[in-house]
């Protein structure tokens, strides 16, 4: 999905990292991600977004509508996914492209008012310079503000999580020598990888205290710990509080 902010401040929380947006922005997700967007009271945050479709099979007739559910007739289908150079995160802290903006805002604009016309008349007179554009400016950006490997080590503990990744796994399965891999992730977060680790831990537990009415040793198991009493001493000391009395203050805001 591409996504680009017209105006206002807030935050995109992507698999369990938050993401802060602001004016200009933009941001490339593959498919599988969970998202969910936080906005600013103060300056509302708005966005404008389109689904791409970079393979579908030629022998399938293309058909309007997104798979954002399991149950949907178009989840998980092999006929339909990213590009191997997709899969990846990007997330720009400088302007779309003035021609990638362009076609994007015309897509946004004329599909949804006629899906079935769009995908006949113009799909493919407007998706194949929109791909390209796409191609041209994370080559111009240089693939945003994080090396490939880091993205790629942030994508592989997502993946892995809850479980707690060996750091001579993760240098194993990146090819990459433990110090390469401490140098560039510093470089990236300003942290280690374990802080790293311990910020996804924390966002997650946060948000499940926040949203959900699961019980604090379901909140630990879904974060990683097998002992809901290490949990809770582990969460107060990263924030002050015990999971009990962060749900207690967020409920009351």
């Amino acid at each position: 999905m591409l996504l680009w902010v017209t105006s206002g401040r807030g935050a995109l929380r992507v698999n369990g990292m938050s993401h802060q947006l602001e004016p200009l922005h933009w941001l490339l997700l593959p498919w599988g991600r969970h998202t969910r967007f936080h906005s600013s009271v103060e300056e509302p945050l708005c966005v404008g977004g389109i689904h791409i479709i970079p393979w579908h099979s030629p022998r399938i007739p293309p058909s309007p509508g997104v798979a954002h559910e399991a149950g949907t007739s178009q989840a998980g289908v092999p006929w339909r996914r990213d590009r191997p150079g997709l899969r990846s995160f990007h997330h720009h802290h400088r302007a779309l492209p003035p021609a990638l903006r362009h076609l994007a805002e015309a897509i946004a604009s004329r599909y949804p008012a006629d899906p079935e016309g769009f995908v006949e008349s113009w799909s493919k007179p407007i998706l194949v310079p929109l791909l390209c554009e796409i191609a041209e400016a994370l080559k111009t950006a240089g693939g945003g503000d994080k090396s490939i490997e880091v993205r790629e080590a942030e994508t592989y503990l997502h993946a892995r999580f809850p479980d707690r990744v060996p750091f001579e796994e993760l240098c194993r399965a990146l090819r990459l020598s433990p110090s390469t891999l401490r140098r560039r992730f510093r470089e990236a977060h300003g942290c280690g990888l374990r802080e790293f680790d311990a910020r996804l831990r924390q966002d997650r537990a946060e948000e499940l205290l926040r949203t959900t009415s699961m019980r604090i040793g379901e909140v630990a198991e879904a974060v990683g710990f097998d002992n809901p009493f290490h949990f809770s001493k582990w969460f107060r000391e990263r924030t002050g509080q015990a999971p009990r009395g962060f749900r207690a203050m967020r409920s009351r805001l």
